[in-house]
């Protein structure tokens, strides 16, 4: 009932966004996304979102041009998107500008930035450096669950 009401609401266009990423609908999220940005919804939410649906479309290359870090966003989104670009770097075989951007994200998003290096490592044929992050994000991911289980 909202949409029709207001079919200028950014928060509407981001959540249908949402609903259709959960559907697997990859290219009506995009869209929404990018209606939502229009509309000048949260980019910290958003960006992130966008880039997703876009690497689910393996719309690589435009994930370098149209997603880039931008003054103002939140410390996480602009992980997410470092994380997204190192992807989109990685499918199109730029292992060292991939790993450039996983480094970025390592504060904020340390598992899937370092997941990133174990691929880019693997890219290139680098067996040692890939088992040797893969150790680290075992432990790390180890560590986290015994702090959530004596904290409960």
């Amino acid at each position: 009932m909202l949409f029709r009401s207001d079919p200028d609401n950014a928060l509407t266009h981001f959540r249908i966004g949402l609903a259709y990423r959960d559907l697997g609908a990859m290219l009506e999220a995009e869209k929404e996304f990018r209606r939502a940005l229009e509309l000048k919804h949260d980019p910290s939410a958003t960006i992130p979102e966008l880039a997703q649906a876009m690497l689910a479309l393996e719309r690589f290359k435009e994930v370098l041009v149209d997603i880039k870090p931008a003054s103002g966003l939140a410390a996480p989104a602009l992980a997410d998107i470092a994380v997204a670009r190192g992807k989109a770097h990685l499918r199109l075989g730029a292992v060292a500008d991939a790993r450039t951007q996983f480094y970025l994200g390592m504060k904020e998003r340390p598992a899937e930035s370092r997941l990133g290096l174990v691929v880019a490592a693997l890219a290139e044929r680098d067996a040692k450096t890939a088992q040797r992050l893969l150790d680290e994000l075992i432990a790390q991911r180890s560590e986290e669950h015994t702090s959530e289980l004596q904290s409960h």
